[in-house]
């Protein structure tokens, strides 16, 4: 009966619930497992073609104040010829100066076979008095040993203001109102200098005939700026 039995049990089984089956083998050639690149193998990397290469860059060129045409009026060169200076115009800015705005002016110096350089630099604000106000350079002066300039810039209603500036990188000084005018080379005031001011007649009152309105008056200064003492015209004549 025990076969019996076994072979009732397998028909169950192949009714109902649990036949399984094997799954049908896949079809085509079996893969193959990828192999390693040994130590012949040789990886060639294509270069990148012209056109993405990144473009060049073109550094800036910055225009100096100075390559701009200098004012041929506005001129001097120092005694041993060597340094020359002079006044160059930016017409695209403006200073502000006591008699209204000026075109922005830039004082510069060639010496030897090198390119300008900046040796006072023009500015001029509402805030600046007009002692500290550089604009509309002129009076270009040496001084006899050609280390110092004297120049006049745009100050006050009836006068300029006088400076002085080392050629060898010295700082800018304001020194007086008026100009400096010459060199004193002989007497007992050679080494100094010859000054002109402007002034309203410190000799006659306004409501007197001999009222002279604005004169030039005349002194003598140091190198300094200090005045020494006042001159007549007729000895300021025979100091030129």
């Amino acid at each position: 009966m025990r076969p019996l039995f076994a072979a009732l049990a397998l028909s169950l089984t192949l009714g109902g619930c649990t036949e399984s089956r094997t799954p049908p083998a896949p079809r085509g050639p079996a893969p193959t497992a990828p192999t390693a690149p040994t130590a012949a193998t040789v990886v060639t990397v294509p270069a990148p073609a012209a056109s993405l290469a990144a473009p060049a860059r073109t550094a800036e060129v910055l225009r100096s104040p100075c390559e701009g045409p200098g004012d041929p009026q506005r001129r001097a060169t120092s005694p041993d010829g060597r340094t020359s200076v002079f006044v160059v115009v930016d017409g695209t800015r403006q200073d502000e100066t006591t008699l209204g705005p000026e075109p922005h002016e830039d004082l510069c110096m060639a010496r030897g076979s090198g390119p300008p350089t900046v040796l006072v630099a023009g500015r001029g604000t509402d805030a600046d008095p007009p002692e500290r106000i550089l604009a509309s350079f002129q009076d270009l002066l040496f001084a006899p040993d050609g280390a110092t300039l004297f120049f006049t810039t745009s100050a006050w209603v009836t006068s300029r203001a006088a400076h002085a500036v080392q050629i060898d990188g010295g700082k800018e000084s304001y020194l007086f109102d008026g100009r400096v005018v010459s060199p004193i080379t002989r007497g007992p005031h050679a080494g100094m200098y010859l000054a002109a001011h402007f002034r309203l007649d410190p000799d006659h009152p306004v409501d007197s005939p001999k009222y002279r309105g604005r004169i030039e008056t005349w002194s003598v200064v140091t190198r300094a700026g200090k005045a020494i003492r006042r001159v007549s015209d007729a000895e300021a004549e025979k100091l030129r």
